[in-house]
């Protein structure tokens, strides 16, 4: 095992901070159900979720990834069906068929990485059974080894024996000697290819565990540059779609912009029309009653500066209505924040959501 430094610590540390954040890692999909409701679909590491619009932390329905089985799309149209049987498929539709190719993707490459998390390495359990293989062999022949070392103990008591008691026959001697001598050449014998057994076996252990660390690391780091790869495309997906509700959001406010300022100018020149054409007929009317000083009607420029400071006037108040109401949603934001942070944990709510079977869960979607 390798030391961790006090930064790495840290840096786990703030990872696992993060990882119990309501809204790490997940990628929202804008969706509808049967009935035409605006939903938001959330993908993550853990399952599927569905939320409501103006409301991305508390989930309301929750699918974790052992309940998927396969998922598929047709236009605008998307389905995922469940390992749980007699279960519907679990269907809804999307925007547009771009959206659903990225939900897609992203389901794949999420549910990919659940299962790699999950999946044994199939190299490693071959690595183990080899090294258990050599270590049975070794034991095999440590015992034997023990064997042959407690017959000669024996022998070499028995001559002790004979010694002892002071009676030997020649004979008999050599021939325990002949005995003995063969028993030690058998027994150097075994003790040398023991040996040699027991290097090369450890030898191959050493090469085993060598090559075992090197496939762990490049294991580690394929997931590794997966999870980055992954991670790069679900923020540049991400990036994309706020970019285009960005477009769409400035090009509805500059079209509304345009049709009140059309409306202002038609008005206008409608309401300086009636005027001029008033004046024009009053001094007419008066040239003809008398002979009295012509009445001069208002200069174009003068009527035009007044129709102005109005139109400033209405657009500072359209302005302050909507710095308003962004001023209300950031706080609604920041008091559904405050209200999951002292409540349950991410984890937990999950567990909640799918405490009910995979079927009560689709037909509560379709309810929404």
């Amino acid at each position: 095992m390798f030391a961790l430094t006090k930064s790495t610590e840290l840096i786990i540390q703030a990872l696992n901070f993060m990882e119990q954040s309501p809204m790490y890692g997940i990628s929202y999909f804008p969706i509808k159900n049967r009935k035409n409701t605006d939903l938001l679909i959330g993908l993550d590491s853990s399952g599927i979720s569905i939320y409501k619009p103006k409301d991305r932390v508390n989930p309301e329905i929750n699918f974790a990834w052992p309940e998927v089985n396969s998922i598929a799309y047709d236009g605008k149209q998307l389905i995922i069906n469940m390992l749980e049987k007699n279960c519907k498929p679990f269907l809804f539709y999307s925007t547009t068929e771009n959206n659903n190719e990225q939900i897609l993707i992203t389901v794949k490459g999420n549910h990919r990485r659940w299962l790699s998390r999950r999946a044994p390495n199939e190299k490693t359990s071959i690595m183990i059974r080899e090294a258990q293989v050599a270590q049975e062999s070794e034991n095999i022949k440590k015992k034997k080894f023990e064997q042959q070392k407690e017959s000669e103990l024996n022998f070499i008591h028995q001559s002790e024996l004979i010694k002892k008691e002071g009676y030997i026959d020649e004979e008999e001697a050599n021939k325990l000697k002949k005995t003995y001598d063969d028993a030690k050449r058998l027994l150097e014998e075994q003790l040398e290819e023991a040996k040699k057994a027991a290097e090369e076996e450890r030898r191959k252990k050493e090469e085993a565990e060598r090559e075992l660390l090197e496939a762990q690391r490049r294991a580690n780091e394929l997931k590794r540059q997966a999870e980055i790869d992954d991670e790069t495309k679900r923020k540049l997906t991400l990036l994309e779609y706020e970019r285009l509700n960005s477009e769409r959001a400035h090009k509805k406010e500059v079209e509304a912009l345009n049709g009140k300022l059309q409306e202002f100018e038609d008005k206008y020149k409608k309401e300086l029309n009636d005027v001029l054409n008033l004046r024009k007929q009053k001094c007419e009317d008066d040239a003809l009653k008398s002979k009295g000083p012509e009445l001069v009607p208002l200069s174009y420029n003068e009527i035009a500066k007044s129709r102005n400071a109005e139109l400033r006037k209405d657009m500072d108040k359209f302005g302050t209505l909507a710095r308003t109401k962004h001023r209300a949603q950031t706080e609604q934001e920041q008091q559904v924040e405050r209200f999951t942070a002292g409540g349950r944990s991410k984890f937990e709510t999950l567990k909640l959501l799918r405490k009910n079977n995979t079927r009560a869960r689709i037909d509560e979607f379709e309810c929404l």
